[in-house]
């Protein structure tokens, strides 16, 4: 299965779209991936650095972006590096499985 198909109900469809735009456009910059972990900036107005590890079933997330930091949600640059993530098998753990959940740091 794909990366995101577990995880899109932790963020909004409307994220959803904002990121797959973004991710679309090439915005993603990775600058380190593996199957536990996935660091990038991703480009809009700002650079905004995205942080993912993976703790078994879990995915933790964080951005620097000032919806992330207010809402403590989900935002569109988490997004868009899962699906960069996704695209290069990256976040997959051990037993190449997707995580199930997304938390938020």
């Amino acid at each position: 299965m794909a990366l995101t198909t577990h995880l899109y109900g932790y963020v909004s469809r409307t994220v959803q779209g904002r990121g797959d735009s973004y991710y679309r456009i090439g915005a993603v910059r990775v600058i380190n991936g593996n199957k536990d972990a996935l660091q990038a900036f991703v480009f809009g107005s700002h650079r905004y650095k995205v942080d993912l590890y993976r703790k078994e079933d879990t995915l933790y997330a964080s951005c620097t972006c000032p919806y992330f930091e207010g809402e403590g949600g989900s935002c569109k640059h988490i997004w868009a590096t899962l699906l960069a993530g996704e695209k290069r098998s990256y976040l997959r753990g051990e037993d190449n499985s997707d995580p199930l959940r997304l938390i938020g740091l």
